[in-house]
């Protein structure tokens, strides 16, 4: 029951990423500076091809422009990541993967990362449940204002 929970507080995270239409970079100068190597770039590109935005949607493209940008350390790809795996959304469902991805972002000093750790610690989706660990990140992120782990907290 609480990694369904932990499933769908993902999905309503990743749903509230989007890339702003208005943008006057076309989808083509977002590929060829990801093709390049910027990580920014794999970033967008990887929001594009996951919201569907100037092009099909398409998770694996996503998870691959993701996992690109990840190993340069983009802490936003990273976070992305994790919940791909969590959710089997590109990929195959790897809690494992989930897990180091999602450390990796908090680490960096996301928010999102640093509440979605937390939950997985406390579920145990992190392979290892430690209610303690789980609530040093979730107090990082309401820290820095994530209003998720706000809200965990009045509850």
């Amino acid at each position: 029951m609480k990694v369904k929970y932990l499933l769908v507080l993902l999905l309503i995270f990743v749903a509230t990423i989007n890339i702003h239409s208005d943008s006057k970079v076309s989808f083509q100068d977002i590929q060829k500076q990801a093709e390049a190597g910027s990580d920014v770039n794999q970033f967008a590109l990887g929001l594009i091809y996951y919201n569907g935005q100037e092009t099909q949607t398409d998770h694996q493209k996503a998870f691959y422009w993701f996992t690109k940008a990840a190993e340069q350390g983009n802490e936003m790809a990273q976070c992305m990541l994790a919940a791909m795996y969590l959710n089997g959304d590109g990929t195959k469902k790897d809690e494992v993967n989930a897990c180091k991805w999602a450390l990796k972002s908090a680490e960096q000093g996301n928010a999102d990362s640093q509440y979605l750790v937390g939950l997985m610690y406390i579920t145990g989706a992190s392979g290892v449940q430690d209610e303690a660990k789980g609530m040093e990140w979730l107090k990082k992120s309401a820290k820095q204002g994530n209003e998720k782990a706000q809200a965990f907290f009045e509850q």
